[in-house]
């Protein structure tokens, strides 16, 4: 699954994304303490989705991937 892809998934989950003032989404969901940071080039790929993937387990969780 693209890192596109996984954000639309993640915004119907109720994640807030936002972007940074470089070129960065920045996650998070109401009545949760923390926040994931992802970048929002499409050119990152497989990587970019692992990345993803590794820093939303951590922050909010397993069930939350």
């Amino acid at each position: 699954m693209s890192t596109q892809k996984r954000i639309r998934e993640l915004e119907k989950k109720g994640y807030v994304v936002t972007k940074t003032n470089g070129q960065h989404l920045r996650l998070t969901k109401p009545g949760v303490t923390g926040v994931v940071f992802t970048s929002s080039t499409p050119g990152d790929g497989a990587r970019g989705d692992k990345e993803l993937q590794r820093n939303l387990r951590h922050v909010f969780g397993r069930s939350e991937t």
